[in-house]
């Protein structure tokens, strides 16, 4: 289940700078902390049910020999009789097989089909009994005594398995909802189990999503208070993230008080087992998921500094969390790089917190750091803890899979200096050549990144030399090969004397490649992809036309980021950087054949350029509508 299903980019732009955009493929993700949704607890799966200072990994029971659930094999046995009440069973024959089985001579089983045909008979009872509208709670309840003295009696450890999901199988039957989650929760620790964590999950996910809300869950908070594991579940699941946009956020308050409220009452639990710091976290996560930031820190102080708890990802997010959302950005920093360093971060939480610290340092106007942290987001190479299950349905806001960031090009190509991108290569020269990261076109590290949007910007200041020896340095050749052949161009058209026909020729010529090569000059082509349209402010478009479409963005912020998002889509359009020297061409040359020959091109460039990107839709109609007029007169 993802935090945020919104999946088409045009309907994500509604609220674009409020959020996270979304597309089907790739996802992406930008501006994620300008939305306070982003900053929730952790979501949790499966693993949540044990303590957080344990590592989990439950596996299959190994039975010596292939096993089977009662009833189900086709081999033959001992007993006709058996043979044939499990063909009737297979068939959901229940009553025949009821029969079938009562015929079967126990004197000739063996020990392992005698077992068989005690289990098979308490889920004779189960399926007769759930087959019926309403269920038979009295067979329901007979066959639950039978499972719970074989589970008692039995040799065979499999089968001892089988028979606690059927019980749990039986209470959610019976809307015993917190007894069966609870047998479910302590099957997924046990080593005997025969039950993967997949089909656990689903029995799980089947209570709480088709029968029980948080605030039934809350409701019911004192049944799970019997283990601080089967605590700490529910605490998780109700505090797991939400589109508060979209929910009764007086509703979430009020579950929030009385899960705090229940947590405070019963810490006797975690004390006798030493997890004081644990219920710390807990209380944290409930306090930051009703938005009680305040009560959040204050609990964070409750646990020691030098405790496994203080070092953990979970605990550092939420810190970090609470201090953003406070706007207390510079005390945000240190919490979210530690949930970068910490051991038991997940790739989700990593990038997560790789986010956070983008929005921390524009807050903080520190924008080297803001691009070290967006290509941190966008690493490949480092591991992480696995993924685990997501047992809650109730999560609706984003997650994090690794997707593309539009932060990072944005501020590679818009938002930092030339001399800033120099500063990154300089102060985090080591560990951008650590970082992996993949491009439209390839696997480059966060150095070469930075390099290649340097090449770039040389080229968009016409330093075609130093542009190519750039991407010489990268093994971007393609691109190399190109500037290399523009510097020879344009070094040939700077020794002409300016005004001059042989100038006008050389000036065509230049105008000519460069409207040839649209987006492979001065486009960075590293990110964007024909993707760019979607992320740039311009107030000129219709889908930004209310102040909520810039929530978030202070105006001194949204001041500078369209005026460098149309200087940058100004530099990076070949064909209007032609354009302009087209049109100088035919200011200066006039009826020429050359001026006439630069005014038929220049037309082909206004008519190329696509205005859903660039703009100018005006001021580009009505130089065409001149350019052709002045034709027209030239005839």
């Amino acid at each position: 289940m993802t935090v945020m299903r919104l999946n088409v980019i045009i309907l994500t732009m509604l609220c674009l700078f409020t959020g996270e955009a979304y597309s089907c493929s790739p996802e992406i993700v930008f501006r994620t902390y300008l939305d306070r949704r982003f900053w929730q607890p952790y979501e949790k799966y499966e693993s949540s049910v044990l303590p957080v200072s344990t590592r989990h990994n439950p596996r299959k029971v190994n039975t010596g020999q292939k096993f089977y659930f009662a009833g189900t094999s086709d081999e033959k046995t001992t007993s006709p009789g058996l043979t044939r009440a499990r063909n009737a069973y297979r068939s959901e024959n229940y009553d025949l097989a009821r029969k079938e089985l009562s015929k079967a001579d126990k004197t000739k089983l063996t020990a392992t089909e005698l077992e068989e045909l005690v289990l098979l008979d308490a889920k004779l009872d189960m399926r007769i009994g759930e087959k019926t509208e309403p269920v038979n709670k009295q067979l329901l309840r007979t066959a639950q005594n039978k499972l719970l003295i074989f589970i008692k009696n039995s040799k065979s450890p499999a089968w001892r398995s089988e028979a606690r999901g059927w019980v749990a199988h039986i209470h959610f039957l019976l809307e015993e909802y917190p007894t069966a989650a609870k047998i479910y929760l302590d099957e997924l620790g046990m080593d005997d189990t025969i039950f993967s964590q997949n089909s656990i999950a689903s029995s799980l996910y089947n209570i709480f999503y088709s029968k029980v809300g948080d605030e039934e869950l809350a409701d019911h908070l004192e049944e799970y208070f019997d283990t601080p594991e089967h605590a700490l579940f529910v605490v998780y699941l109700i505090t797991n993230p939400t589109d508060s946009m979209h929910r009764d956020m007086a509703s979430v308050a009020k579950v929030g008080r009385k899960t705090i409220a229940t947590l405070q009452r019963r810490s006797d639990l975690f004390n006798k087992n030493k997890m004081s710091d644990v219920l710390a976290l807990a209380l944290m996560r409930t306090a930051l998921y009703m938005g009680d930031t305040q009560a959040a820190i204050n609990f964070s102080k409750k646990v020691p500094a030098r405790s496994k708890v203080a070092r953990s990802s979970e605990y550092n997010w939420i810190v970090g969390v609470c201090r953003f959302l406070r706007r207390e950005y510079a005390a945000a920093e240190e919490p979210l790089l530690k949930v970068l360093k910490s051991n038991d971060v997940s790739g989700r939480e990593y990038r997560a917190a790789a986010q956070g610290l983008i929005g921390v340092y524009q807050k903080l106007g520190r924008r080297v750091d803001q691009l070290h942290a967006a290509l941190s987001y966008s690493q490949q190479k480092r591991s992480f803890l696995n993924e685990s299950l997501n047992l809650d349905p109730y999560v609706s806001l984003p997650e994090e899979n690794g997707g593309s960031t539009f932060d990072l090009p944005y501020l590679l190509d818009i938002q930092l200096t030339d001399d800033e991108l120099r500063e990154y290569l300089v102060r985090y020269e080591k560990e951008s050549k650590n970082i992996i990261i993949w491009s439209y076109r390839r696997k480059r590290t966060a150095y070469e990144a930075v390099k290649y949007a340097l090449a770039v910007r040389c080229a968009r200041h016409e330093k075609y030399r130093e542009a190519a020896e750039i991407y010489t340095e990268i093994n971007a050749r393609p691109r190399a090969s190109r500037m290399r052949e523009l510097a020879g161009i344009y070094e040939d058209m700077e020794s002409k004397k300016t005004g001059s026909p042989d100038r006008w020729d050389a000036e065509y010529k230049y105008a000519s490649f460069l409207e040839e090569h649209s987006t492979q000059i001065f486009f960075n082509d590293m990110f964007w992809d024909g993707l760019q349209t979607w992320v740039l402010l311009d107030d000129n478009r219709s889908l930004h036309g209310t102040r909520s479409d810039f929530e978030g963005i202070t105006k001194k912020e949204r001041d500078f980021f369209l005026a460098q998002e149309r200087r940058v889509k100004d530099e990076q359009e070949e064909r209007w950087q032609a354009y302009h020297i087209l049109n100088n061409i035919v200011s200066k040359a006039g009826y020429s054949e050359i001026g006439k020959k630069a005014a038929v091109k220049a037309i082909r460039c206004l008519d190329m350029i696509c205005t859903e990107r660039f703009g100018r839709e005006k001021e580009i109609v009505d130089e065409k509508k001149r350019l052709v007029k002045w034709l027209h007169l030239a005839r």
